[in-house]
């Protein structure tokens, strides 16, 4: 939304305080939120062979304070929500406190104070912060880049999401959940993928998904990395039986993708994530680190998402 002032002032915010600021008139809030995008500007009338554009009418009494009117012929006078069609369709809060929710959201805030803060129930919270998750989800997925390339620099790495508490009691074969990820030196930036074993089939089909070829890769050991070499990368191996850091050369090493899993496995724990849930929280955790990595706002970004969606929702 590059140029547009309204938008542009709403993902500017910084405190709650100043969001509260600009979304504190119920009477404003939805032509503010119209320039800004989160809403739609225009709607046709949904009345089959009529499609008429529709008039925006003050309806004091409603929640929203406003009603799309058409002034058709056979439907004149037939009314639509302001949200409809779009992410808030389904919801009756007050658009002013989805926002707040929206902009705690990408404050990772914590959801028992959020509920508190925003002044909603705490299945509320849940609810939305679950369609933002997945909102943040399918925009990872839907714009996959490719990470590395020649003179970068990539550490990758397996680890264990899900296991028994202290080796201890039964567990299921499918309890245990096995990602790859891999994080580039220069940028910082991430990639995790959820597999189903180690074997080097997988992890090769893997690396080959997100690192583009002529990358150094730097890996520990593990046999399935054996013929990165052969598959049109350079690799290093740092032999962790023996040292973290190779002595003869310092460079090599795995330690930024062995802290990212402290940072990845510390951010499943605080949501509370039940394995079925993995994946989408973990591509909340790629959709923060690629704001920051690119140094935009988590709430500049889901705003911008809120807005295509929307967009991409009208009839």
């Amino acid at each position: 939304m590059a140029g547009n002032s309204a938008f542009d002032k709403l993902a500017g915010v910084q405190s709650a305080s100043q969001l509260e600021r600009i979304i504190e008139d119920d009477e404003t809030l939805v032509t503010f939120l119209m320039e800004a995008g989160i809403l739609p500007a225009s709607r046709n009338c949904p009345t089959p062979d009529c499609g008429r554009p529709m008039t925006l009418n003050r309806a004091v009494r409603r929640s929203d304070k406003y009603r799309w009117v058409c002034r058709g012929g056979a439907c004149a006078g037939r009314e639509v929500s302001v949200r409809d069609k779009t992410i808030f369709s389904d919801s009756k809060m007050p658009m002013r406190q989805i926002i707040h929710l929206i902009f705690e959201w990408s404050r990772d805030g914590d959801r028992d104070t959020v509920a508190a803060d925003v002044g909603c129930h705490l299945n509320t919270v849940y609810s939305w912060f679950k369609i933002l998750r997945e909102a943040a989800a399918l925009h990872v997925r839907n714009s996959h880049q490719i990470l590395g390339g020649t003179g970068e620099t990539i550490e990758v790495d397996e680890s264990v999401l899900v296991k028994r508490k202290a080796n201890r009691g039964r567990m299921p074969a499918n309890a245990q959940k096995w990602v790859v990820g891999g994080i580039c030196r220069r940028t910082r930036r991430c990639f995790f993928e959820l597999v189903e074993d180690r074997s080097m089939g997988t992890i090769e089909s893997v690396i080959g998904r997100h690192v583009a070829s002529g990358t150094t890769i730097m890996t520990d050991g593990w046999r399935s990395y054996n013929n990165l070499d052969e598959r049109g990368f350079g690799h290093m191996v740092v032999n962790h039986s023996l040292y973290f850091v190779c002595p003869l050369d310092r460079n090599v090493h795995t330690q930024n993708i062995e802290n990212r899993w402290r940072w990845l496995k510390r951010f499943l724990s605080d949501k509370g994530s039940h394995k079925g849930n993995i994946e989408t929280y973990m591509e909340e955790y790629l959709f923060r680190n690629r704001c920051a990595c690119a140094n935009v706002s988590v709430f500049a970004a889901i705003l911008q998402i809120v807005v295509n969606m929307n967009r991409d929702g009208l009839g």
